[in-house]
């Protein structure tokens, strides 16, 4: 059925719109149109059947060929045919680039590129529930090609958002390395390894497949196809996770070499005994939720999930012989079956439900609707708190219902993805994945711009694992009374410049004189290994002198004195001696200037 209706008000409706599939069609005599991609054979001839089938091999639909028309490459079949599916495009996962990851041609196991990763770089996707397996079965694999002997150890793939965690992390270590202290490629969970290679280290230079694959509670591991002796008794129930790829999930403990033809796959045990590898590229099925073949251009740094599913498509004759072959359907229309209408301008008022529609090429369109008090029955209290805003747009066994909506507390809806209430002014995305090309946020003459790579604010930059400055210092500002604490080693390739004047150095013998106009530094090793005396002279209060002295020998004396009374002398000077136990490798001492006069004699 078709409608178009213009500004109508529908009240108290069991359903203001009850959209489906007839089982006649237009006219009474409705057909079901299909055409198909990557076809092989001779099967267009009347009579013919279509059939599609599951990756399993269970049967899903079929229908017998009516006529075939060369222009469209449409195939015609009798009467209503169900169970049929579009050959739909997956979403594709988001993969950020972290460091120098980039696509290669310098090597490749199939097609023109790979993902150079060269120890410090790597990509992660966001986090996906498609990578939550749950309890049920899975598989993860991929090519690698090392470059360069490990040290401790490298990451593969790593699932984990914390440590320990419930997730899959793959790595390639050495004894005595890292995670862990074994040879070859390991399976860890939990913190746990729970299976290894048998301490085989893959191949230098050479493309190692990696597979790890769930059936029924039981984990396995395979290199290059082979099943490695351990299983993994694996009840765990895989949450929504990320997947990092070349690195941990910190960014640490990165692979040096190539990766190529990296799958994950949902809902599918792959691989249970030893197989094969693959001689060509993967294609994508229902149950493939990541598929990465890295065949971007040389030195790129973006990355392309492929989402296009591949279907067990044939053709058989009216006798049962298969006579060809598709990768997939790629229109199933049943639209001389299905309700298809368009509103515009129109209200819902009061009742049970708004719309109703099911079955695939059922389409309701709404534009500029009003949806009132659903789900109230016949109340006519005009009481938010009775409606059930779940039932203004019900669909069911992919029917589209496509519409921008008000309702009777203000809420704007475009569809379930994107809201604003009117009356707050919140604004609301649904959609696990919001894409925009850059977020620029404006107060004033400031602004802030975020995209997929940075974050720029004011003159400070944030990418990959740099801090910028696109003018000026940068300046770490703690609060009042903290510091700037810094956890792990930290490398500097230019000088350090502290508050106080470039360092005084000395090599004299057992007698200098340090002054205390300003405040300096001063770096002191003895030429001699007798005793030394240290004049402060010039003293200025609230001055501070800082002076590194390197002892020449266990036991030797500093002796501070200072100047003539009614002068400003020292009032404090605190040793302190770094290197441990014995001789003092260096000590520091510190000398703040009051109006007393205070000496001492420090070893």
């Amino acid at each position: 059925a078709r409608s178009e209706i213009l500004t109508t008000f529908s009240y108290f409706a069991q359903y203001h719109v009850y959209a489906v599939i007839g089982s006649t069609g237009y006219g009474g005599t409705g057909k079901t149109y299909v055409a198909v991609s990557g076809a092989s054979g001779t099967y267009t001839t009347p009579g013919n059947t279509l059939r599609l089938y599951s990756s399993g091999g269970t049967l899903l639909g079929s229908g017998t060929i009516e006529s075939y028309n060369s222009t469209t490459g449409s195939y015609t079949l009798t009467g209503l045919v169900t169970g049929l599916t579009t050959n739909t495009t997956r979403a594709s996962n988001y993969i950020v680039s972290a460091g120098n990851a980039q696509n290669s041609t310098t090597q490749h196991k199939f097609g023109t590129a790979s993902l150079n990763a060269d120890g410090t770089s790597y990509i992660a996707t966001q986090s996906n529930a498609d990578f939550g397996w749950g309890t049920g079965d899975f598989t993860v694999e991929g090519w690698i090609f090392p470059t360069a002997a490990i040290v401790g150890g490298s990451v593969i793939f790593d699932f984990r958002t914390t440590t320990p965690d419930t997730a899959i992390l793959v790595t390639m270590t050495v004894a005595g390395g890292d995670i862990p202290a074994i040879s070859g490629i390991t399976l860890n969970v939990g913190g746990v390894v729970r299976i290894t290679n048998n301490n085989n280290t893959p191949a230098l230079n050479t493309w190692t497949h990696i597979a790890i694959s769930r059936t029924s509670n039981v984990t396995r591991m395979f290199i290059n196809g082979v099943l490695q002796t351990a299983t993994y008794t694996d009840n765990n129930n895989y949450p929504t996770r990320p997947m990092t790829i070349g690195a941990s999930y910190l960014g640490t403990l990165g692979f040096n070499g190539f990766i190529d033809e990296v799958r994950n796959s949902k809902g599918v045990s792959r691989y249970t005994t030893t197989f094969t590898t693959a001689v060509a590229a993967f294609t994508a099925d229902a149950n493939t939720v990541l598929l990465l073949h890295f065949d971007g251009a040389n030195g790129t740094t973006s990355f392309t999930d492929d989402g296009i599913t591949i279907q067990d498509v044939r053709f058989y004759s009216s006798v049962g012989t298969q006579l060809g072959t598709a990768t997939g359907i790629t229109r199933y229309d049943l639209g001389e079956f299905a309700a298809r209408t368009r509103q515009i301008a129109c209200a819902f008022i009061y009742g049970a439900n708004g719309v109703y529609a099911s079955g695939a090429n059922v389409v309701v369109q709404l534009m500029a609707h009003n949806f009132a008090y659903i789900g109230t029955g016949y109340d006519l209290t005009n009481n938010s708190a009775t409606t059930d805003s779940t039932k203004q747009v019900i669909t069911a066994n992919g029917a589209y219902v496509f519409y921008n909506s008000v309702d009777q507390d203000g809420n704007y809806l475009v569809g379930s993805y994107f809201a604003v209430n009117f009356k707050t002014g919140a604004i609301t995305f649904s959609q696990a994945n919001v894409t925009f090309n850059q977020i620029t946020l404006i107060s004033g003459a400031n602004r802030t711009y975020l995209d997929a790579f940075s974050l720029q604010t004011g003159q400070l930059q944030l990418t990959g694992n740099n801090i910028i400055t696109t003018a000026g210092n940068l300046n770490l500002i703690p609060n009042s009374g903290s510091a700037v604490a810094v956890t792990g080693d930290v490398t500097i390739s230019g000088n350090i410049t502290t508050g106080y004047t470039t360092p005084t150095t000395s090599t004299t013998a057992a007698a200098i004189t340090v002054n205390l106009n300003a405040d300096s530094m001063y770096v002191y090793t003895p030429s001699t290994t007798a005793n030394v005396t240290v004049t402060l002279a010039n003293f200025v209060a609230g001055r501070t002198m800082r002076m590194f002295i390197t002892p020449a020998a266990a036991g030797q004396t500093f002796t501070f004195t200072g100047v003539s009374v009614g002068q400003t002398t020292l009032n404090k000077i605190n040793p302190r001696i770094l290197g441990g136990a014995g001789a003092p490798t260096m000590m520091l001492i510190e000398i703040y200037s009051t109006t007393t006069a205070v000496g001492g004699v420090f070893l």
